[in-house]
């Protein structure tokens, strides 16, 4: 107990809290406050405070568990995000992939495998892969397999999306860049759903100070498993290939020193941070996806066609930094010129969510056909009937919006290119006020 005290004693000296003088950050329990004055407030209280008084230290082993298999929607999101391709070209060089037969049907719904599929026979065709290789065979001779649970969709028509035939290198190198890409990913993916989770340790310590609770956290990640080939590798650590691009990640943090419970120490620096909100960044391709699924837009066969055709056919909207979609003059002016006419249904997502779930009732017998058609066809007969009657209305609201945008183009409206990120980093919102930490 004497030489503990002592040892104690020494980190205080030494201003870094347990841990021989490492420098510890804690973060503060309440993250941010929006009043300056109450934040000013507790700051001073901390500040003032001699010492903090450790209350709880806690370790546990946590995992990081891989990915569902590959239905369509994923597989857009996934490659898109990372790749930069647009959802409508990934789905023309899947099925050229698929109509070589190096991959399984790409249009699906379905995000688990049947009984019957065989995991260790399809892993086996890819064992003289140039760089995956070692890995698909170390996962069925080492013991490194799990059979994937999957999610639970299925659309009982096709099984995810999963790769089929072996390229040669021949084969290979004579595709187009983003057809050895969308392939790699698919075997990566595959792969992965098939390993076994990553294994970290994770150190949480808590402390008070000024009757304010503060936490810090550290990672040691001991079996990074699947994302050593869905992540940035090493494939065999320490120094086997990396990968890049990774379509997953797990940063560790710095490994926490030993505390005690009901330890004190001195810490060494007070900060209260100042900050701001800031706005939201506008969508990509990612987010509208994932948006339309919810909302019950188009299927896994028609999401990426409808991007396109806004994007690419219409010219709604546009593609700007880093990959984000803007609104063009012209789409800006048909949202107005409905609103304008109290016809906002025609560019809101509920109306389309409503017939696509009609077009689902037909299916299962809950209405004809006929209903469907006059319930959906009905209104928009009337819509086409006001936006004619009011032909001027509409014409000078369309340009005032294109005349506006001979001054100003979408860029300088709603901000040019974003700084480049992690997109797997698990980061902390520095928005919003005042953080003590």
């Amino acid at each position: 107990q004497q030489q503990q005290q002592q040892q104690r004693q020494q980190r205080q000296r030494r201003g870094g809290g347990g841990g021989g003088g490492r420098v510890v950050e804690f973060r503060w329990n309440r993250q941010r406050v929006f009043d300056e004055h109450l934040a000013n407030s507790l700051f001073e209280r901390v500040q003032n405070a001699p010492h903090a008084t450790v209350l709880s230290t806690r370790g546990q082993e946590i995992k990081k568990w891989p990915p569902h298999p590959l239905n369509t929607l994923e597989m857009q999101k996934r490659v898109n995000r990372v790749l930069r391709i647009a959802p409508e070209k990934i789905m023309k060089v899947a099925e050229e992939l698929y109509q070589k037969g190096f991959i399984s049907y790409p249009r699906t719904e379905t995000d688990r495998f049947p009984d019957s599929f065989n995991f260790l026979e399809n892993i086996a065709l890819f064992y003289n892969h140039d760089t995956f290789g070692p890995y698909a065979r170390e996962l069925v001779e080492r013991d490194g397999f799990r059979k994937p649970p999957g999610g639970h969709r299925d659309d009982k028509a096709h099984p995810p999306i999963y790769p089929a035939k072996l390229a040669t290198a021949h084969e290979y190198n004579g595709w187009k860049r983003e057809n050895q890409q969308v392939y790699d990913f698919v075997l990566r993916h595959f792969l992965a759903t098939c390993s076994k989770p990553a294994v970290g340790y994770k150190t949480t310590v808590e402390v008070d100070c000024a009757g304010e609770g503060f936490k810090a956290n550290g990672l040691m990640i001991a079996d990074r498993a699947y994302l050593r080939i869905y992540g940035p590798g090493p494939i065999f650590p320490p120094d086997g290939p990396r990968l890049n691009p990774y379509f997953d990640n797990w940063t560790a943090q710095e490994e926490l020193p030993t505390f005690e419970d009901g330890e004190r120490f001195q810490p060494s620096h007070r900060n209260l941070r100042d900050s701001e909100t800031v706005k939201p960044q506008m969508l990509s391709e990612v987010d509208l996806l994932t948006l339309m699924e919810k909302n019950g837009i188009g299927t896994d066969a028609t999401q990426a066609q409808h991007i396109d055709k806004v994007v690419g056919e219409r010219g709604y909207a546009k593609k700007v930094g880093e990959n984000r979609l803007v609104p063009t003059n012209i789409g800006e002016a048909l949202v107005a010129g409905y609103d304008s006419l109290q016809l906002g249904f025609m560019w809101q997502p509920t109306k389309r969510a409503e017939m696509e779930k009609d077009v689902d009732n037909v299916h299962r017998g809950s209405i004809t056909k006929e209903d469907a058609i006059r319930k959906n066809i009905e209104p928009m007969l009337r819509a086409f009937a006001k936006c004619e009657s009011n032909e001027e209305d509409l014409i000078r609201i369309v340009k005032r919006f294109v005349e506006r945008g001979r001054n100003v183009n979408v860029e300088q409206r709603y901000g040019g290119p974003e700084r480049e990120r992690d997109f797997f980093e698990d980061e902390e919102e520095d928005e919003g006020a005042f953080d003590d930490a």
